[in-house]
């Protein structure tokens, strides 16, 4: 949790977005043009990987559907069925 919140202030902090495009060039050492020279582009493909998200490990349904169960709201319905068949059973 705390990397996420000091993740979060270090965000507030960023100010590239308030630079004019020639200062946004010499910081990423790009041409506006042209864009990233090849050998350029590939060095940073290196250095920083691919510009995709990372997998997520997925839950399986059926955990997911217990976890419905499991609820606070559902558990108290769940046991207000259970007291219906049980009153209805004494009464026959």
């Amino acid at each position: 949790m705390q990397a996420s919140v000091a993740a979060t202030e270090e965000i507030r902090t960023w100010e590239e977005h308030l630079w004019d495009k020639n200062k946004l060039c010499m910081k990423y050492k790009t041409d506006q043009t042209n864009g990233l020279t090849k050998k350029d582009a590939e060095a940073l493909l290196i250095e920083h990987g691919k510009n995709q998200l990372t997998e997520k490990p997925s839950t399986p349904w059926y955990v997911m559907l217990l976890h419905e169960f499991t609820g606070f709201f559902s558990l108290l319905l769940e046991f207000g069925g259970v007291l219906c068949f049980v009153g209805y059973s004494m009464d026959q």
